[in-house]
């Protein structure tokens, strides 16, 4: 990847980042973060992505759930260094779980952020 950011291997059905693989039917999809750049209040996406990981590291149970808290994690951990380009990245990773649960905690901006970066159904 450019930059060496390294954001794990994706091979056909196989995902897998940091220690743990994930194999089944998986989306993940990329779009433009530029463009989304300057749409999103970053203090509160900060503020939100740690409210969105701890809920996440209270009800993880599988390997697809501790991936998906994996990329909040990385999302949160940029935000702190105020690499706005790189949290969208990684929040383009996440799936519609993510989404859901952010959706449903009340997280607006990340769930604003998410929405813009990956494609639902």
């Amino acid at each position: 990847m450019p930059n060496g950011e390294n954001f794990g291997g994706v091979s056909g059905n196989t995902v897998q980042m940091h220690d743990c693989t994930v194999r089944g039917d998986l989306k993940i999809s990329q779009k433009n973060s530029n463009q989304n750049r300057e749409k999103f209040d970053f203090e509160a996406l900060k503020s939100e992505l740690s409210k969105l990981r701890n809920e996440m590291e209270r009800i993880a149970v599988t390997s697809e759930e501790e991936v998906e808290l994996d990329l909040i994690k990385n999302a949160e951990c940029e935000a702190k260094k105020g690499n706005n380009t790189k949290v969208l990245k990684w929040l383009s990773k996440t799936g519609k779980r993510t989404l859901d649960i952010a959706e449903k905690i009340g997280v607006s901006v990340v769930s604003a952020a998410i929405k813009s970066s990956i494609e639902t159904p």
